[in-house]
């Protein structure tokens, strides 16, 4: 492709997006409100349209509701009343808190934004103040103790939104998931705190393909373990990232998406623009080099798909081939590669679900030479939950398969339920690793317009201990 014609595909696409431009909008809650995330997926399978990344924006769920509310219709009147709540000026839209009694080893919770098994209390609630329709001051908080050494509280949620739906803006710790899969995300995911970062993105698909974007910057928690420039010695700072997500949906209920991401920077270390765009344009000289020369930083790529059949048998298909680094320094393959595959009955019958995703990845994954704390933040890895059972900077190969289920006896009872299974090889003759199991059961039912609930959770850690986590849940 030419400049000419790269100029012309640039201003074709920002016509679209002048064309249809419209007011900023908030986002759903990601990993924080199982009971009503359940439905949204549901009614979203039935409206036909492929989910490729999360937080899912308001608008998104509004477009569903109006598109399902003569196939299901009291599935969809369900979730308009629930979006009243993102009607207001002013509102709450969240509001969590558990007391747990532990036992056993501790075990990080999987997409648990760095919450471990041994974690006696959670709060978090999220609330916004609409300045205008192009302007949200989105205000959030998160915190949990960690057994008894200390306790995690953090701005979880907290972002300014402004600008149209075609460039909205989100300034703060906004949440990143990359990918379709609901248990688990190879390249971005909910297993570790928010990134602050600045994030650019379209609310709503453009008629021009269905296209979708989404691009952020963010820095990360301080390290200690920053390979210097000259490869002399470790130094403090904080590592940057930057990520790049395209999605297009040519066709009702398909979507293909790109995800990249580059882990750069802290210490002495090259944060130019310049260093940017030659990583990643041309990762292969300038990533993942060894000792010929300086890397510029550590990136992780995929391709994903997602299809959606609604109907009677309704059903979603997705899956996604990622990579971390090139492999053999070629432009064209992917090294360290990962494949995950999912499947999501959303009317096993009218009030039972069923999903199963699987995924398993190479050695590598989430560490790298120039960064010895890893793709971590605040001691969390960012992608996959199963990287952090097996533990951080562990080249481990590993496969994991998930199995959830939802059942509801009608819109006041739920019972969710999962069970996890984690198979994985050390690199190291030394370490023997055994195979590692988790379920759980979850039941709640709504009382005077709050939902509250229990959970129950047991397992075995990959060292063949075992760990208990009995909650009692109250939700809004």
């Amino acid at each position: 492709m030419n400049v000419n014609t790269t100029y012309r595909f640039i201003g074709l696409i920002l016509l679209c997006m002048a064309a249809q431009s419209y007011s900023a909008s908030l986002y759903l809650p990601l990993h924080q409100q199982p009971h009503i995330e359940a439905k949204i997926e549901r009614l979203f399978v039935a409206a036909n349209m492929a989910i490729n990344k999360r937080p899912i924006p308001v608008k998104q769920l509004q477009l569903a509701v109006q598109k399902t509310k003569l196939s299901e219709p009291r599935l969809a009147a369900e979730l308009e009343r629930y979006l009243q709540r993102y009607t207001k000026d002013l509102s709450f839209t969240a509001v969590s808190a558990q007391i747990a009694n532990t036992s056993g080893v501790r075990q990080p919770l999987a997409n648990g934004r760095g919450q471990t098994s041994d974690s006696a209390y959670a709060v978090s609630a999220q609330g916004y103040y609409a300045a205008s329709d192009n302007v949200y001051v989105n205000a959030g908080f998160m915190s949990y103790d960690k057994g008894s050494d200390d306790k995690q509280s953090f701005a979880e949620g907290s972002y300014l939104s402004f600008g149209p739906d075609t460039f909205q803006v989100d300034i703060g710790f906004r949440p990143h998931s990359f990918g379709p899969f609901s248990d688990g995300q190879m390249i971005l995911s909910t297993n570790a705190s928010s990134v602050p970062s600045v994030t650019f993105s379209n609310v709503l698909p453009l008629d021009f393909l269905g296209l979708s974007y989404e691009v952020f910057y963010g820095q990360m928690s301080h390290s200690d373990k920053i390979l210097n420039e000259d490869r002399s010695g470790f130094e403090s700072g904080y590592p940057k990232l930057f990520a790049v997500h395209l999605n297009i949906s040519p066709l009702e209920g398909f979507s293909l998406g790109f995800n990249r991401l580059m882990q750069y920077g802290g210490g002495n270390n090259d944060e130019s623009l310049k260093g940017i765009f030659g990583a990643f344009f041309n990762a292969a000289k300038n990533d993942n080099i060894g000792a010929s020369g300086r890397d510029f930083g550590n990136q992780l790529s995929s391709l994903t798909s997602s299809y959606t059949f609604a109907g009677e048998q309704a059903v979603a298909v997705y899956m996604e081939y990622a990579g971390e680094d090139t492999s053999a320094a070629s432009k064209a393959h992917l090294g360290n590669t990962s494949l995950m595959m999912g499947v999501y009955l959303p009317e096993v019958s009218p009030f039972f679900d069923l999903r199963y995703e699987y995924a398993q990845w190479q050695g590598w994954w989430y560490i790298n030479a120039n960064y010895g704390d890893g793709l971590t933040q605040n001691g969390a890895i960012l992608g996959h939950w199963g990287a952090s059972r097996i533990g951080v900077g562990k080249l481990i190969t590993a496969s994991i398969h998930s199995l959830k289920f939802v059942a509801i006896s009608d819109s006041s009872h739920e019972l969710q339920g999962y069970f996890r299974k984690l198979d994985n090889t050390s690199f190291y003759a030394s370490e023997s690793l055994t195979s590692g199991y988790e379920f759980s059961l979850e039941y709640g039912f709504h009382f005077y317009g709050t939902r509250l609930g229990a959970q129950w959770m047991t397992g075995r850690d990959v060292n063949n201990q075992k760990y208990t986590m009995l909650t009692g849940l109250v939700r809004w």
